[in-house]
């Protein structure tokens, strides 16, 4: 009589999914916390690396003064933009650009996204936890109003927006008169030291 041949039963792990995870709460890690990641680090073979994966929630420490940071970086890259273009870019994000297909997206807004996204985490958090208090209105701050659907934020961005290109428009002027300036003085010193007439360029 053959004997019935016994197939092992593969031995299924399961994983639970990552939002069933405890959260865990964020702090200041110390030097000892971070030489932990670096040595787990050191053990990878040289083709891996270890990442986030897009479904996990990380928590981090962000203190006001890193915050204000994170702020200045969104002036700069609206620094050479335009009213308009940055009302249509905040239009954009506001419908998380819908009916834009990827290769319409110009990687100017996916780095505002990007930063507008992160403020307003925080700024939710911040609320969250009772810790903002009341100051004077950025330009930031009115885009991230705009964005959660206050009343009256469209408008006071497009004021501020304009407000913005106002003073680059100032800065640059101050900038080519102060490079005039400079080059009228080389010139003075030129002919100072050569002791002759210099004819304009």
């Amino acid at each position: 009589m053959a004997k019935k041949k016994t197939t092992k039963k593969k031995e299924i792990k399961e994983t639970k999914p990552l939002d069933s995870e405890p959260i865990i709460e964020a702090k200041a890690l110390s030097d000892e916390e971070k030489i932990k990641t670096v040595e787990k680090f050191n053990k990878l073979k040289s083709t891996e690396t270890m990442t986030i994966p897009d479904e996990a929630v990380v928590n981090i420490p962000v203190s006001g003064q890193f915050y204000k940071a994170i702020d200045g970086l969104f002036y700069y890259l609206l620094d050479n933009m335009s009213a308009p273009y940055i009302l249509s870019t905040m239009g954009l994000i506001r419908t998380n650009f819908k009916d834009k297909k990827p290769e319409e997206i110009t990687d100017k807004q996916r780095a505002v996204w990007t930063i507008m996204t992160l403020l307003s985490e925080i700024h939710w958090q911040a609320d969250a936890q009772n810790k903002l208090v009341k100051t004077e209105k950025t330009m930031a701050s009115a885009v991230q109003q705009m964005l959660h659907g206050v009343e009256n934020a469209p408008e006071q961005v497009a004021e501020l927006a304009k407000v913005h290109q106002e003073e680059r428009n100032k800065r640059e002027k101050n900038t080519s008169d102060s490079s005039d300036k400079v080059k009228t003085v080389k010139k003075q010193e030129k002919f100072n030291t050569e002791g002759k007439k210099i004819t304009e360029d």
